[in-house]
């Protein structure tokens, strides 16, 4: 016996999912649920049947079934959760209309079957607080404990916690700066889909007070304070968003780590000031090993590494961002 897994929305992104899914038996680990059929889905039954030949043509014998299903709206993925019963449900869909607003719908619904693992943004931050009502509904799902939210550089952040340097810094600190960028990135919605991952760096007992979003010349610059839960004292934030830079880089006082991908993992080096920014700068700190991988094994495991709870405070700092006050 083994369990089913179904992905909603095999794009560009939910490819991803995919390929690790169609991979885990292979590496026959204690730890990680046998896997006797995957569920791929797009709009179209028959591009997802496809997309189903495909995944198992480049994994032959990695799973005994892959599987394609149509799922197009919240009918259709309910019609496909009855006759699939998955045990893990991955989100990766965008609307046409609603975009990823649609993400807390099917989650809503997907919640009812089995453990989920959402993608990001959970959905638009409007700057009033109204999405905060999806979110909080997540929250409050009678099976909200099954909820996890696909954050990777959270990730990244438990293991800066366990690195005893980075953590000693990070208590200390009375300034967090980060410069965060993905090239050839649209300005519309920059603060949904960039912001939440400088935002999942930044550590637990840190809580924010204030923020203040102001347009730049490729992005966003947001600026505000932090509280550190465990002292009391003020800590200076400041988030530069780019669309024209794919720096990803987080100043702790004067401790400076930049983020690379580095085949799937993501590679962690420590720089000091004036030294470069590229991802090759800097002495190798520690290297995380494919942190999407990691938040589906414990979505798994029913153990989401991102609970709803911490999605909630995600969506806040979101609405923050774009002026709202708690």
């Amino acid at each position: 016996m083994g369990v089913t897994v179904m992905i909603v929305g095999v794009g560009r992104f939910g490819l991803h999912y995919a390929r690790i899914l169609s991979r885990l038996n292979q590496e026959r680990l204690p730890e990680i649920p046998y896997i006797s059929r995957l569920v791929v889905t797009k709009t179209s039954r028959e591009s997802a049947q496809r997309m189903a030949g495909q995944l198992a043509e480049q994994a032959p014998r990695a799973c005994p079934q892959i599987e394609g299903a149509a799922v197009r709206d919240r009918a259709s993925l309910t019609a496909a959760l009855e006759q699939y019963r998955p045990q893990l449900i991955c989100i990766a869909a965008s609307d046409p209309v609603h975009r990823h607003d649609i993400h807390p719908v099917y989650a809503s619904v997907a919640l009812d079957y089995g453990n989920v693992l959402c993608e990001k943004p959970l959905c638009a931050a409007t700057g009033d607080g109204a999405s905060l009502t999806a979110a909080r509904r997540l929250l409050e799902h009678p099976h909200g404990g099954r909820f996890g939210f696909e954050l990777p550089f959270s990730v990244v952040s438990a293991a800066l916690a366990d690195t005893p340097r980075i953590e000693k810094a990070m208590n200390r600190t009375g300034r967090f700066s980060f410069r965060w960028g993905a090239a050839g990135a649209t300005p519309l919605g920059l603060v949904d889909n960039l912001l939440p991952h400088p935002w999942s760096l930044l550590p637990r007992f840190t809580t924010p007070l204030a923020l203040h979003t102001s347009r730049t010349a490729d992005g966003a610059h947001i600026t505000g304070t932090l509280q550190h839960q465990r002292t009391g004292a003020c800590v200076d934030l400041s988030i530069r968003l780019s669309t024209r830079r794919a720096e990803r880089s987080m100043a702790v006082d004067a401790l400076v780590l930049s983020f690379a991908p580095a085949d799937g993992a993501v590679r962690v080096a420590c720089r000091c000031p004036g030294e470069g920014c590229g991802p090759a700068s800097g002495r190798e700190a520690l290297t995380v090993s494919n942190p999407l991988r990691q938040q589906i094994v414990a979505a798994l495991n029913g153990k989401p590494m991102v609970d709803a709870q911490r999605t909630y405070e995600s969506q806040c700092f979101l609405e923050m961002a774009k002026g709202y006050v708690p």
